[in-house]
């Protein structure tokens, strides 16, 4: 993942980079004690309504993340969706 072009994976779908003060927690369902947290991240939402937090992280671990809410517990999105 040396460059990540968001045009392309996006294809026009409206995004919004957000970061937050403090950590959203995403429950994973399979890690019940161990929720993934994070503050910086893409907002995506999808013509039906359904919100995603996009969470990309480059440098000495590199990943990508897709978090559809609500999560596993049923926790819906904790902001309100900024793409509309």
């Amino acid at each position: 993942m040396n460059q990540i072009d968001l045009d392309i994976i996006l294809n026009d779908i409206p995004a919004l980079w957000t970061q937050t003060a403090d950590d959203i927690s995403y429950d994973l369902g399979d890690r019940v004690d161990q929720p993934d947290h994070f503050n910086s991240f893409i907002e995506i939402r999808n013509v039906n309504g359904v919100v995603a937090s996009i969470v990309i992280e480059l440098g000495e671990t590199n990943y990508f993340f897709i978090y559809v809410w609500p999560d596993f517990k049923g926790n819906p999105y904790p902001l309100e969706p900024i793409v509309q």
